[in-house]
């Protein structure tokens, strides 16, 4: 679902204050959430405008929208980002190691191929170019 910031939808009301001011809170972790009631399920919901498709950050787990809920955003907000951040530096460096690895293979492979070349035909020091062009 898509929802955006201040806007009525079917089943969501947007929620731009209150006692609190948990909205305006929020929007100090991050300018792109905001919050949306669910009329369907009545929970709150922290919504993050950025995000595509749909913008649907997080449920929050009260009935009430009070300072648990930027400890709760706050919390789940910070590891999320970066435990995101971990999983894309892991799978950089697994794919730049494979890709390393891959290299390192042919190499290898070419290089035993022009070296049993050079055994077979001990008359000879060219390696044709077929056996070590890519």
């Amino acid at each position: 679902m898509i929802e955006h910031e201040g806007r009525y939808s079917r089943d969501r009301t947007p929620v731009t204050g209150g006692v609190y001011s948990i909205p305006e809170r929020l929007k100090e972790i991050d300018k792109h959430l905001f919050v949306m009631f669910n009329r369907r399920t009545q929970k709150y919901e922290v919504h993050d405008s950025r995000q595509l498709g749909s913008t649907l950050a997080c449920e929050l787990p009260y009935d009430a929208l009070d300072a648990r809920a930027i400890s709760y955003v706050r919390e789940r907000y910070g590891q999320n980002i970066f435990a995101l951040m971990a999983r894309i530096d892991r799978e950089n460096a697994e794919n730049e190691q494979r890709q390393y690895d891959e290299v390192i293979d042919r190499a290898q492979y070419k290089t035993k191929e022009a070296l049993r070349y050079l055994d077979m035909n001990t008359h000879t020091d060219d390696i044709p170019e077929e056996l070590i062009a890519e």
